[in-house]
């Protein structure tokens, strides 16, 4: 069960206005039509990457053919898959490179929060956390 967070409007207001300074408006943002898309310019041979709501891992494959060998672990709560975690509070690890795609619409303002903080906790320094939304 996620923490209470006091997530106050005007916190979040603020907190908003300032990733639209650091990063500009969402309407100016590079639009990409597929996932590895997104992340093939962050990446190479031994970057290490999670990837939340990872699904059936294919994205794995994806980028061994553009970045070479890297080190991979996926999160997802589907058990049809063999993943490295099944919650965000399972995960262990450093890494470069943190991936959610198409996960955060499916939570609330809460559960967004603590997930975020959570990934960024295991972000190694400079790492950064990719997030789509559909």
């Amino acid at each position: 069960m996620p923490e209470k967070i006091d997530l106050a409007w005007n916190r979040l207001f603020k907190h908003r206005r300032m990733i639209r300074q650091q990063f500009g408006d969402v309407w100016e943002l590079p639009v990409r039509k597929r996932y590895h898309q997104v992340l093939s310019p962050f990446g190479g041979s031994g970057v290490s990457l999670l990837e939340v709501g990872a699904g059936d891992r294919r994205l794995a494959e994806k980028l061994l053919s553009r970045w070479g060998q890297f080190d991979y672990h996926s999160c997802d709560i589907d058990k049809t898959h063999e993943h490295d975690f099944t919650s965000v509070d399972e995960v262990t690890g450093s890494y470069d490179i943190i991936c959610a795609f198409e996960v955060i619409e499916h939570l609330d303002l809460k559960e967004a929060s603590y997930m975020l903080g959570k990934l960024r906790s295991h972000l190694k320094p400079g790492g950064r956390l990719v997030l789509t939304t559909p």
